[in-house]
């Protein structure tokens, strides 16, 4: 009867997870063996409490993995802009040089005449 009642008034959402309840015995067998449904949730409940204090580790590893990539990057990027820079000046240089050397020639060539 209690069971009906419960069912009952679960239907209706008066009846909670704060009433205990047992998980179904099969005639014949011993009630001793099966587990209480309020054991059965606090297991899942701890199951579920170390998947995620693993997941959080292994968050906070690939966290700190992205960190140093990131690093890395940025690292390679200042060596990259330096290599840049210094080629600008040595394209400019070389600019120079050929400039001199063209008002060299043309000065040349205006004292040859």
């Amino acid at each position: 009867m209690r069971k009906q009642l419960l069912a009952l008034l679960s239907m209706v959402g008066l009846a909670g997870s704060t009433v205990p309840a047992q998980a179904q015995v099969l005639k014949g067998s011993k009630e001793e063996s099966t587990k209480k449904a309020s054991t059965v949730k606090e297991s899942k409940a701890k199951k579920e409490t170390k998947a995620a204090a693993a997941q959080a580790t292994d968050k906070h590893k690939n966290g700190a993995a992205e960190a140093g990539a990131a690093k890395a990057d940025a690292h390679i990027k200042g060596e990259k802009n330096a290599a840049e820079a210094k080629a600008a000046k040595t394209n400019a240089h070389i600019k120079m040089n050929k400039n001199e050397a063209g008002a060299a020639a043309a000065k040349d060539a205006g004292a040859k005449k």
